[in-house]
């Protein structure tokens, strides 16, 4: 059976669930009756043998008419005897009135009716009564050295000082005493009271029978009592405070002067001085004793109700003086708070954290009446009471005076409070009331516990209250179950386990009872639970808002040592420590609401499908429309990492993220965002949530490698000085300052495109595709991207710069630099302030001045026109073209249109034979086998020259020859030019080594054969 530890019931609950307040642990008063009134049994009879050591103002003496000497027989009729202390003659000890006296034989006497005042040495007095005795005397001016009393035995402790007048009929006696016989023996300090006795006073009361004790006059030690049987011991905390206490040492008055001093037996019939000097006594050590009390057999403890049972009730107390010491105040506890000053330092990444329950009380106050500690108490048990010296050593009693222990063979001890719905089961329950602790404990791990019925449970190995401070310390593992249900199941499901040593801070009301849950501490392998939701850290820490009065409201969670936090929707978070803040709830009350979240070193996030890894994480938390608490505002700082599906991943040293924005920023030395095989890398990038648009500020890089139709390596990469921009909702990427894109679309192929701003258009995003979607990974329903156009933008002194190259073998930028470069085998370089490409009309287009090189470099593209023919293939080598307006390309049919001062530079491979034509427009159209059949907007002009023509004051050269027309037509594949006019005008071949021109309405000029022929006109007509 389960059993818990002494938090009390008040504790329990409280601490555990649900907690009960107002007069619930002060168990003090429920316990501390026990010890007090087992103790006052002995106290009773010793104040009428010893006191304390401290010296006291002797009794004035009394005036005796008819007082014995030592020589005068005692007999007759009203005696009185005023005897001294045998260990101090010049104190006055007892005074005894003898109504009837007789004597017997040996000194002994019979007396009808004695009364006696005894004079202790702690100042008090004794007033003992009976209805006849029996006495020995061998001494008439000392104490009887045995007595025996029968019929209507009384004795009662009064205040002092000694010697004052009390009329013990009217006077309240701090303690009394009645039974039927009582015989003492002062020789061996033996008392006896062989039936019934009844002890009352002090808002105590005891019955039991057959009482033996022993005392130990020189030492001042009680040295044994037994009881035989017990009947109950019953205590009113009310009586008690009203009423003066036994245990309160009376007030000392200063020892008299041998002026003052008086003698111990006066002359008869005077009422003189004791006759001899007395100065004053010094001070004497104060004795220390410790005893133990035992009371065993079906043990019960009950106030109201509330009730303790167990199989023993052992007693463990110091007295000083045969009084209890008095002591400092309680002892403060200095709880040291762990509030932090961290703060969130940016916006970071979003993690769910649902909470579904607090696994913590839910109450801090009773809804129901509780009992009050000003109800009696009462103690009973069957078996033998006994009292004896214990040695020094005792643990119980290290920095405390008084203790109980309540134990059990096999039962073990149970506790319950009906109020509180609190009840409880250990191995022993323990109350030190020095520094005012109550424990509960079992021999067996996690082998006590407290249930508070509707709230929860605490299982435990040992528990400690201490009722001075609030705080209530659980040591070894344990467990807080909390829960509204009384399914144990349930209760499980939502609570607090340790395996170490847990901690529960408790305020104080203004009786000292533990009224609100302000800290709470776990520590070793802790774990908090609440359905699916957990929590695990090797240390816990919990405070609570003291501004909420009526249940532990939290105010903030600290945790250390490989923090794991999870929720129902499998989101995770780990972490060296964490510290959570909470809100308090609005005026219509309910949980707190956890408001700030700070992980520290090696932090791992993850949640559907994505990761997140940081040494430092903050993040402002909200709840959701559902009511389940998810991070509005994160920040995350040193080693960021974040992992998503779809290859998604980014890199950076600080992060930060508005998730109800959905706006988030990476910064740092090197930030990289990826998916799949592409990246983008720079120091700073934006994420915009409403129209999906990353931007990165300053330089950055574009990286891709894959795989292209051909199953081949493909390579891309971009980078720029002054930011890239891309926003999905408009399919727009801007890049600018210095930006420079390269692409291998196979291993022959380096393509190169080089401007101050690149502008490239894609198919615009669906209006519902967020920053958010990109980050987390989620692709848009339908098609893939599709280019739309390129626009790359330089100026007049850094002109757009687009171009390709084709090798003959295999090119890597990754060969070492003693490897020999491939050849080139075919070059296309555009140049102009401004190209633009639109992929869709399959155009491209500069508006300004540029010009644009084709090289063909192939030893033979088209071997069946033979090694040196003349035919498909003259055009090869290269054609450097160049235009001070503008230029126009349709992709589709390889048709380029110029205008502005055209100048076209051929260089034929064949013969290297160089031809120049100039004009004022130019239609160039390179060969059919060389046309595009992917989508690459600038980079697919990969064929050679097939034809020219030049229109308005055209002129074409080579060699020596120099043909000029309003319209000149070259046939670069073929070599021939055709010159000629549509208005009938004239056109002139110039032979540098022939002495005058040719002019004709045609000329033909085949210029590989070198060969002219002039023809009549014939009208040439160039593409519009």
């Amino acid at each position: 059976m389960n059993r818990s530890k002494t938090v009390t019931a008040v504790k329990s609950r409280r601490a555990r669930h649900s907690a009960s307040r107002p007069g619930s642990a002060r168990t003090n008063g429920l316990l501390l009756a026990g010890a007090v009134a087992l103790l006052s049994i002995g106290a009773l009879l010793w104040a009428s043998r010893f006191g304390t050591r401290a010296r006291q103002a002797d009794p004035a003496p009394v005036s005796v008419d008819k007082a014995p000497t030592q020589e005068t027989e005692l007999s007759g009729s009203d005696i009185t005897l005023q005897l001294v202390d045998k260990n101090d003659p010049g104190r006055l000890a007892a005074e005894m009135k003898l109504p009837s006296i007789q004597p017997l034989e040996g000194k002994r006497y019979a007396v009808d009716h004695p009364t006696a005042w005894l004079y202790p040495r702690d100042g008090r007095v004794v007033w003992v009564r009976a209805d006849r005795a029996e006495l020995f005397l061998p001494n008439r001016q000392q104490l009887p050295e045995r007595g025996d009393l029968r019929g209507g035995v009384i004795i009662r402790l009064f205040e002092g000082p000694a010697g004052r007048k009390i009329d013990p009929e009217k006077e309240t006696p701090l303690l009394e005493s009645t039974s039927d016989h009582m015989a003492f023996d002062g020789a061996i300090g033996e008392l006896q009271v062989p039936g019934r006795i009844l002890v009352r006073g002090s808002g105590l009361e005891y019955a039991g029978t057959s009482i033996r004790a022993l005392f130990n006059d020189p030492e001042q030690r009680l040295e044994f009592l037994s009881a035989e049987t017990s009947e109950f011991i019953r205590y009113s905390p009310k009586k008690a405070r009203e009423l003066p206490s036994v245990w309160v040492r009376p007030a000392v008055t200063p020892a008299r002067t041998a002026a003052q001093s008086s003698p111990a037996t006066p002359a008869p019939g005077k009422s003189g001085s004791t006759g001899r000097a007395q100065s004053p006594e010094p001070a004497v050590a104060k004795r220390e004793h410790l005893y133990r009390v035992s009371a065993q057999d079906s043990v019960q403890v009950r106030q109201a109700g509330r009730e303790i049972r167990s199989d023993l009730l052992e007693v463990f107390a110091r007295l000083i003086d045969n009084q209890f010491p008095k002591r400092a105040g309680d002892a403060a506890l200095n709880v040291g708070g762990s509030s932090r000053g961290d703060a969130p330092a940016i916006r970071q990444v979003a993690l769910r954290q649902p909470v579904e329950s607090s696994p913590l009380p839910k109450r801090n106050a009773a809804d129901r009446v509780r009992s009050s500690n000003d109800d009696p108490v009462e103690i009973t048990w069957k078996g033998r009471l006994e009292i004896r010296p214990q040695a020094p050593g005792v643990d119980l009693l290290e920095g405390n005076d008084l203790a109980l222990r309540f134990t059990g063979d096999g039962g073990g001890v149970s506790l319950s409070d009906s109020g509180a719905r609190v009840r409880g089961v250990g191995d022993s329950v323990t109350y030190l009331d020095t520094v005012r602790e109550v424990r509960l404990a079992s021999a067996r791990p996690q082998g006590a516990m407290l249930i508070a019925a509707g709230s929860g449970r605490a299982i435990v190995t040992d528990a400690r209250m201490n009722l001075a401070t609030g705080e209530a310390s659980f040591r070894g593992a344990g467990r807080l179950e909390n829960s509204d249900s009384d399914d144990s199941a349930l209760i499980a499901e939502r609570g607090v386990s340790w395996s170490d040593a847990a901690s529960l801070f408790f305020t104080l009301n203004e009786r000292g009872d533990p009224q609100m849950l302000r800290q709470a501490n776990f520590q070793g392998k802790a774990r908090a639970g609440a359905g699916k939701a957990e929590v695990t850290a090797d240390r816990m820490n919990l405070e609570f808002d003291p501004r909420v009065k009526d249940r532990p409201l939290l105010a903030s969670v600290s945790l250390d040592g490989e923090v794991r936090a999870s929720d129902a929707q499998q989101a995770s978070l780990k972490a060296r420590s964490m510290h959570v803040r909470f809100s308090a709830p609005g005026a219509a009350g309910g949980e707190a609401i956890a408001s700030v979240l700070l992980a520290r070193g090696s932090v791992e996030g993850a949640s559907k499908g994505m990761s997140l890894h940081a040494e430092e994480l903050d993040a402002t938390l909200g709840v959701d429309p559902e009511g389940k608490t998810i991070a509005t505002v994160v920040a995350a700082r040193n080693g960021v990492r974040i992992e998503g599906r779809d290859g998604l991943r980014a890199e950076c040293d600080e992060l930060a993220a508005d998730v109800v924005q959905e706006n988030a920023e990476l910064a740092g030395s090197v930030v990289v965002l990826a998916k799949g095989e592409s990246s983008v890398s720079g120091t700073r990038m934006r994420l915009t949530g409403a129209t999906a648009r990353l931007d990165v500020v300053g330089p950055g890089v574009f990286l891709h490698r894959g795989k292209n139709k051909a199953g081949g390596e493909l390579a891309a990469s971009a980078k720029w000085s002054e930011g890239m921009s891309y926003e999905d909702l408009t399919g727009e990427l801007l890049a600018q300052g210095g930006a420079i894109a390269e692409a291998m679309p196979d291993a022959n192929t380096r393509d190169k495109l080089q401007a101050e701003t690149i502008r490239v258009l894609m198919t615009p995003g669906s209006e519902e595709r967020s920053a958010a979607s990109a980050v987390d990974g989620k692709q848009p329903a339908g098609q893939p991207k599709e280019l739309l156009s390129v626009a790359a933008i330089g100026s007049s002194a850094a002109p757009a710069k687009v171009e390709s190259r084709r090798f003959e073998s295999a090119t890597s930028s990754e060969k070492a630099p003693a490897q020999a470069a491939p050849k080139l085998e075919r070059l296309l370089y555009l140049e102009s302030q401004q190209v633009d490409a639109d992929n869709r009309a399959g155009t491209l287009h500069t508006p300004g001045a540029g010009k644009i090189l084709i090289v063909d470099q192939r030893e033979n593209p088209h071997p069946e026109e033979g090694e040196t023919g003349f035919g498909r293939g003259a055009g090869r080598g290269r054609t450097l073209i160049s235009w001070r307006d503008s230029m126009s390309m349709d992709r589709a049919t390889q048709t380029m249109k110029i205008g502005g001062g055209v100048n076209l530079l051929n260089l034929r491979q064949p013969d290297n034979q160089k031809t120049q034509l100039d004009c004022d427009r130019l239609t160039a159209i390179l060969a059919s086998s060389s046309r595009p059949s992917g989508l690459d907007s600038m980079t697919e002009l990969k064929g050679e020259l097939s034809r020219a023509i030049a229109d308005g004051h055209a002129r074409l050269s080579s060699g020596t020859k120099e043909l000029l027309g309003e319209i000149i037509d070259y046939n670069a594949a073929e070599g021939v030019a055709t010159a000629g006019s549509g208005d009938g005008s004239m056109v002139t071949l110039i032979d540098r080594d022939s002495a005058s021109p040719v002019s004709a309405k045609s000329i033909v000029w085949d210029i590989l054969k070198g060969r002219v022929e002039v023809k009549a006109i014939s009208t040439v007509v160039a593409p519009r």
